[in-house]
Formats: structure tokens, sequence, C-alpha cells
């Protein structure tokens, strides 16, 4: 909730009154604080051209997998013929 300190104060007021809480707080009511905090958007990090370099490393792992599978399969086949 953002409001100054009078507003603050009568919503704190209203809810103490409304449910009971002055006979259970006692003189505790005024004890009650306001924090106040400030929120900012923090932007994701950029990091295009490291994900980019990680892909393409894969990709190229990836690609001499297949490559030595298939070469394998290759030379299985002609011994069986």
């Amino acid at each position: 909730m953002a409001c100054d300190d009078a507003t603050f104060a009568r919503v704190r007021d209203r809810l103490i009154t409304e449910t009971g809480g002055e006979d259970h707080l006692g003189d505790a009511v005024s004890a009650v604080k306001m924090i106040v905090l400030g929120v900012q958007a923090v932007p994701p990090p950029v990091r295009r051209l490291q994900d980019r370099a990680w892909l393409l490393g894969c990709g190229l792992v990836g690609f001499c997998f297949l490559l030595v599978l298939f070469a394998g399969a290759i030379q299985i086949a002609s011994w069986l013929r």
C-alpha cells in the first residue's frame, strides 16, 4: 500500500478498531510501524552472445557425434557384405 503517514495512521486506527485490537494490544497500538520499501525493476542480464556460443559448441559436438556414429554404421555395414 502506498500512502503518506496520516493516511497510514487512519488505516491502522480503523483496522485496530474494527478488529477489536485495542483490547488485546493495549498500549502497543502506537508501536505499529510503517516500513517504506522502494521497488526497482531489475533488467534481465543480456548474455545473448554467450548463450549463442554455448549453443554453437553443443551443436558442433552433436554434429561430430552423429558423424562418427554414421561412419561407424557404414563401416559395420561394409563388413557384413
